[in-house]
């Protein structure tokens, strides 16, 4: 017999009367499902010039239309091998996009990350004053812009009165990651993720709340007549709101959606530690990682939210052969009360049986 001063016992009882929801194979719109987007679009529809679904809500507005030549090619895949589908795709004229003027009008989030798989296409002119994506609030117009190469080599940037320049990240024309995370109006800082790793920071005044009206991706709302359309494609654009919490937690949001980039197929439910077996090394995997970020999937994250918790101790549970499961048992409630407040500790112990 063993001790575990991991928090096993306090997870159980937290899912006590609780049924695990069913494993299923996991897809790349699992992963940001899971780290509950504010809106989030895969450009996984059948007909080349279907409007993009907004996979969190019910509402018709939220569907972006294509207009002009907007079109899907088959996506990519993440380092980890998860394909992703289909993927929007921009031809750099004037009247491209995917675009909502009636978005499901939530108050625009004061403190917000944008994350999407972009591949610049076409030939480089040297500025291509590229738009990525425009919002925009009630009276409020580049809510922000995300701008790409204008005027700036390359570089990713954030516009709405100021621009962080040259602290963004560049791009090639291959398949990138892109997370970019605004603090929010308080703050004054906007942080960028470039396929998994810190790509940038600026000190960031332009006070832009994320517009929730209306939004162009590939383009800007009106699309100039000789710049702001963008060439190449787009693909799991997802919008998170992240008003109201700390600095540290939006940094570990962003660093969580950074691992976006490699998240690969778990293979069998339960198998924390991918060896094929489920059994006792993958609870001991969950509890050497308890409360870490992980990439989704990985390192005992069995519900794809890139942060081991009590929930994925619920899920290998439910998962783990009978005899295997019984050699993690639960106090009795009275002892779980004193093993809560000291600790929330819990026995490992093998049955005798």
């Amino acid at each position: 017999m063993r001790n575990r001063s991991m928090l096993f016992a306090a997870a159980l009882v937290l899912g006590a009367g609780m049924t695990a929801p069913p494993v299923q194979a996991q897809s790349y719109s699992n992963v940001v499902l899971a780290g509950n987007p504010l809106f989030y679009w895969n450009f996984n529809e059948a007909g080349d010039t279907d409007p993009a679904a907004d996979l969190v809500g019910t509402e018709p507005g939220d569907s972006l239309l294509p207009e002009g030549n907007a079109t899907r090619v088959t996506s990519t895949s993440t380092t980890g091998g998860l394909f992703l589908g289909r993927a929007a795709s921009f031809d750099g004229t004037q009247l491209t996009k995917f675009f909502s003027g009636t978005l499901n009008a939530v108050t625009p989030p004061d403190a917000w990350a944008v994350e999407m798989w972009v591949r610049p296409q076409g030939p480089d002119p040297g500025d291509r004053f590229d738009y990525l994506l425009e919002a925009r609030a009630p009276g409020l117009s580049n809510s922000p812009g995300i701008l790409y190469d204008y005027g700036s080599n390359n570089k990713v940037e954030v516009f709405h009165g100021a621009r962080t320049a040259d602290a963004g990240p560049t791009l090639t024309s291959d398949w990138q990651h892109l997370v970019i995370g605004d603090f929010g109006s308080a703050n004054d800082r906007v942080d960028f993720y470039l396929n998994g790793a810190a790509a940038g920071s600026a000190v960031y005044t332009g006070d832009s709340p994320f517009g929730t009206t209306q939004l162009a991706v590939g383009n800007s709302v009106p699309g100039a007549a000789n710049f702001d359309h963008f060439n190449g494609q787009i693909d799991e654009l997802a919008v998170y709101d992240l008003t109201g919490m700390s600095i540290s937690a939006i940094s570990s949001k962003l660093a969580a959606l950074a691992t976006h980039y490699s998240v690969s197929q778990p293979g069998i439910p339960g198998d924390a530690n991918k060896d094929g077996v489920v059994n006792g090394l993958d609870f001991d995997l969950i509890s050497n990682n308890l409360f870490t970020t992980q990439t989704p999937g990985s390192g005992g994250d069995l519900d794809l939210n890139a942060v081991v918790n009590f929930a994925d101790f619920r899920l290998w549970k439910n998962v783990a052969p009978a005899d295997i499961a019984a050699q993690y048992s639960i106090p009795e409630p009275a002892g779980l009360t004193l093993l809560a407040l000291g600790a929330l500790g819990v026995i490992r112990r093998r049955s005798s049986v």
